[in-house]
């Protein structure tokens, strides 16, 4: 029976990171058969600090971890410490920020149950603001993977991947280069990659949004290395 580890990383967002752990605590998976882990990436603000313990200590029935840097290592170094500590068989990718629809993780499981052959898995999301009101559909498509080191468009909240990637390949600790990098260095490594076209996350959009400012950053860098083959 494959098991599910939820790895989000937090840093400074009080606002946030109870909703979004509210969404996995609502999951239609069993919560016998995932756990959440929360790295807070050496967060300053005292009331992000106390949002990540209140999750941790009301975990309602739920498999609830939180592990707190003292000192930041950033969304990349973050997420790698959230991943060493994982014991699922999937790693699920969870931002502060997103809220996962409320049968995401049934259907990862499910998908990657089907689909042994897979390693990467990526969905559609929508696009909603800050009141979680939705602005627009994002579509998962095979071109996204087929010309990723072109153009970056796979969406990192909507990711999860099976925990022997781990052994392959780690998050860049470059904070312009976070997901993306690992993205490429999972290709590179011959990972196989899949996807469903259906939104099974809300992906928020907020000022001050790292992933926005990331995106931003890694199309310059799709840029550049294309420029160097």
């Amino acid at each position: 029976m494959l098991t599910l580890s939820v790895v989000i990383t937090a840093q400074n967002r009080p606002a946030y990171l109870k909703e979004c752990v509210e969404s996995l605590k609502k999951q239609s998976l069993d919560p016998a058969q995932f756990e959440i882990i929360i790295v807070d990436d050496d967060s300053k603000d005292p009331r992000a600090l106390a949002a990540v313990r209140e999750c941790v200590e009301n975990k309602g029935g739920h498999q609830i971890l939180g592990f707190y840097l003292q000192k930041s290592r950033g969304p990349g170094g973050a997420r790698n410490c959230g991943n060493g500590h994982a014991a699922g068989d999937i790693i699920v990718v969870q931002d502060s920020d997103d809220i996962s629809l409320e049968h995401r993780l049934l259907k990862i499981k499910n998908w990657f149950n089907m689909n042994i052959w897979a390693d990467v898995f990526y969905s559609g999301a929508y696009l909603v603001d800050e009141s979680l009101k939705t602005c627009a559909q994002h579509r998962a498509t095979l071109e996204q993977f087929a010309h990723l080191e072109r153009h970056q468009d796979i969406w990192h909240p909507t990711m999860a991947y099976r925990r022997r990637v781990l052994d392959q390949v780690s998050y860049p600790e470059d904070p312009a280069d976070v997901d993306y990098g690992f993205l490429l260095a999972a290709k590179k490594a011959g990972c196989q990659f899949g996807f469903i076209d259906e939104p099974l996350v809300l992906y928020r959009s907020h000022p001050g949004q790292i992933s926005r400012a990331q995106f931003a950053q890694q199309q310059v860098l799709a840029a550049a290395k294309k420029g160097r083959r």
